[in-house]
C-alpha cells in the first residue's frame, strides 16, 4: 500500500470506515498487536527522543473506535497526558487528515501506513508485501 492509496482511502468517509473496521476485525491478535482485554489494536506514534505521542486504536463497534492517546516529553516540557476516548470513526478520520507535527517531515498518514504494513495479517487486506522504510527511521513508538 502506498501513501497515495492510503490517503485516497482516508479521504473517502465510507471507504475509510470499511477499511478500518475490516482491518481491526479480520486481523487476529498476534505479535503485531498489543493486547487490551484480548482485543486487537493498532498502535502508532511518534518519538523523537524528546517528545512522544502514541495513539492506540481498537474497534468499539462498526461506527466507533476506542482511541487512547499518550503524550509527553522526557524533559517535562509537556506534562504526560493520557486520555481514552470513544470516538466515531469519522472523527478519527478527520484527526488523520488534520494532525500535524512540529517536525514537518513526520506525517501521521505515513506512520499509519507503515504500522499497517508491519502487520503480517494486514497484507491480505492491503495487498502488499512491502517493507516499511519509515519504520527503519525510528518514527514508531515501541
Amino acid at each position: 500500500m502506498t501513501k497515495d492509496e492510503l490517503i485516497k482511502i482516508v479521504k473517502n468517509k465510507e471507504e475509510f470506515r470499511e477499511f478500518i473496521v475490516n482491518l481491526l476485525k479480520v486481523t487476529p491478535s498476534d505479535s503485531d498487536f498489543e493486547q487490551v482485554d484480548d482485543v486487537p489494536q493498532i498502535e502508532l506514534g511518534y518519538d523523537d527522543g524528546y517528545y512522544w505521542e502514541t495513539t492506540a486504536i481498537t474497534l468499539a463497534d462498526n461506527n466507533t473506535l476506542d482511541v487512547t492517546f499518550d503524550v509527553g516529553s522526557g524533559s517535562g516540557w509537556i506534562e504526560c497526558w493520557y486520555s481514552k476516548e470513544i470516538v466515531p470513526i469519522e472523527d478519527f478520520r478527520q484527526y488523520l487528515l488534520n494532525r500535524k507535527y512540529n517536525d514537518e517531515s513526520v506525517d501521521v498518514i505515513d506512520i499509519l501506513k507503515d504500522e499497517i504494513q508491519e502487520m503480517d495479517n494486514a497484507k491480505e487486506i492491503i495487498g502488499t508485501d512491502e517493507e516499511s522504510e519509515y519504520w527503519d527511521k525510528g518514527f514508531h513508538y515501541e
